[in-house]
C-alpha cells in the first residue's frame, strides 16, 4: 500500500506567512482578534496583505482577495516543488465562500449601475473555482484541478481529495489545502443570525465564549508518495497515517457521534490505538455548541484529564479561517513534530465547566510529538480529519 507525504507547506495567516510565525503565535497565547466596529462583529483580518510581496506578476489586483491570498501561499510552498514538472503537479483547493464576496460586489454593481456598466474582470472572479485556476495558472500546475466546499471541513476535505487523485494517478504531486477571506456581507448575515461573536475575547470552549471570531487565510500542502518524494530528495514532514470525513447531523449529540466515530475510524486506519496520539489539533472556534460537541466526541474516544493528549486550539489566535482552518491546524501540528514542542494553552485558565477533562497543557510541554490528529468541521456539515506521522517514517 502506498505511502503518502507531506513535502512542503505555504501559507498567509493573520499570525504571519511561516509556520514559524503561526506557531509561536498560538504558543504566545496572544490572540491575534479585533473588533470591527462597521460591521459590528470580531474579526481578524491579515491586516496590510501586499500579493505583490509574494507573486512579480501583472493583474494582482483584478484578482478576489481568496485568488490573491491563495497564490500567495502557493508561492510560498513553490520552492518545495523544486525540479518537479509543472504538468505532473495537481492542484485542489477547498473554500467555504468561494468568490461570494465579488459575486454580491459584481450583482451589486449590476444593479445600481447597470448591466452595462460592471466591471469585466469581476465576472471572471465569480466562479467557486477560480482561486484554484488562479493557482493553476500562475504557477502551471495543470495535471489535475478541483474545488472542494465543506463549510469548515473544506481544508481537510481537499487534503483527503488530494489523496484520491494521487491514487488513481492524475498526479504525482498534489498540492492541496484552502483558502478563504473575510466576507462583509457574509458577516452581518451571520452578524444578524447571532452566529458570530462581537467580542474579540471569545475563545474555544472558554465559559465565557459567545460565538466565532470571524478570520482569513490561506495554506497549502504538497502531498506525495514517499517513495516519490525519495527519488526527488524531498524530505517528508510528515506521513499521512489516516484520513478521511463522516457527516454530522445537527442536533444534541449529532456531531458529538461523528466526531467520536470519525476519531476511531482514524485510528483504525492509522493501526495504532489511542494512547499513541501525542497531541489533538481541534476545530473549536468559539460557538457553545459546536466546541462542546466536538470536545465530548473527543473524550468518548480519548479519555478526560492526563490520561488524553494535549490539545491545542489554533482558532482562539487567528480566528476562524473556513477553508484555510483545517491545514493551518495541519501545520501547527507539523511545528509541534519538528520542534518537539506542545505549547501551553490559556484556555485552562477559563475552561467551561461542562468540559471539564479537556487537557490543555498549562505549561510548554517538551518531548517527542509522534502522531497528531487534525480535526475541522461543525454540526450540520461535514467533519474531517487526518493523522499525521512525524518526519513520513514509521514511528516507534
Amino acid at each position: 500500500m502506498t505511502a503518502w507525504a507531506v513535502t512542503g507547506a505555504g501559507l498567509v495567516s493573520v499570525a504571519g506567512s511561516s509556520p514559524e510565525a503561526l506557531f509561536d503565535a498560538i504558543a504566545s497565547g496572544r490572540a491575534r482578534l479585533t473588533r470591527n466596529d462597521s460591521l459590528d462583529v470580531a474579526c481578524a483580518p491579515i491586516e496590510g496583505f501586499d500579493p505583490k510581496r509574494h507573486l512579480d506578476r501583472k493583474g494582482l489586483g483584478d484578482l478576489s482577495r481568496t485568488s490573491q491570498l491563495a497564490c500567495a501561499a502557493a508561492s510560498l510552498l513553490a520552492p518545495a516543488l523544486g525540479g518537479v514538472p509543472p504538468a505532473e503537479v495537481g492542484v485542489v483547493l477547498g473554500t467555504a465562500w468561494g468568490s461570494l464576496k465579488t459575486v454580491v460586489a459584481f450583482e451589486r454593481a449590476a444593479q445600481v449601475d447597470g448591466p452595462r456598466f460592471v466591471d469585466p474582470f469581476l465576472f471572471a472572479e465569480t466562479v467557486a473555482n477560480v482561486p484554484a485556476g488562479q493557482i493553476a495558472i500562475v504557477f502551471g500546475w495543470s495535471a489535475c484541478n478541483a474545488t472542494v466546499s465543506a463549510g469548515s471541513a473544506s481544508g481537510l476535505s481537499a487534503l483527503c481529495s488530494a489523496i484520491d487523485l494521487l491514487v488513481e494517478e492524475r498526479a504525482q504531486v498534489v498540492v492541496a489545502g484552502g483558502a478563504d477571506e473575510l466576507n462583509p456581507p457574509l458577516l452581518m448575515a451571520w452578524r444578524d443570525e447571532g452566529r458570530l461573536t462581537k467580542e474579540p475575547g471569545s475563545l474555544p470552549c472558554a465559559a465565557t465564549r459567545s460565538g466565532p471570531v470571524a478570520g482569513e487565510g490561506a495554506c497549502l500542502l504538497a502531498i506525495e508518495s514517499l517513495e516519490r518524494a525519495a527519488a526527488r530528495g524531498a524530505r517528508p514532514l510528515a506521513r499521512i497515517a489516516a484520513a478521511g470525513s463522516v457527516s454530522a447531523i445537527a442536533g444534541t449529540t449529532g456531531a458529538r457521534r461523528a466526531v467520536s466515530a470519525l476519531a476511531g475510524t482514524l485510528l483504525q486506519e492509522a493501526g495504532i490505538a489511542r494512547d499513541q496520539i501525542d497531541l489533538i489539533v481541534l476545530s473549536a472556534n468559539g460557538d457553545k455548541e459546536r466546541d462542546t460537541e466536538e470536545a465530548l466526541g473527543v473524550m468518548e474516544v480519548f479519555g478526560r484529564g492526563d490520561a488524553a493528549p494535549p490539545l491545542v486550539a489554533p482558532k482562539g489566535t487567528i480566528g476562524e479561517t473556513w477553508g484555510a482552518a483545517g491545514p493551518l491546524a495541519a501545520v501547527v501540528a507539523l511545528e509541534a513534530m519538528r520542534r518537539g514542542t506542545i505549547p501551553a494553552s490559556p484556555l485552562h485558565a477559563m475552561l467551561d465547566p461542562a468540559l471539564d477533562g479537556l487537557r490543555f497543557p498549562t505549561e510548554e510541554t517538551r518531548g517527542e510529538v509522534r502522531r497528531a490528529m487534525i480535526l475541522d468541521g461543525a454540526a450540520g456539515e461535514l467533519i474531517a480529519g487526518i493523522v499525521l506521522e512525524n518526519g513520513g517514517s514509521d514511528a516507534a
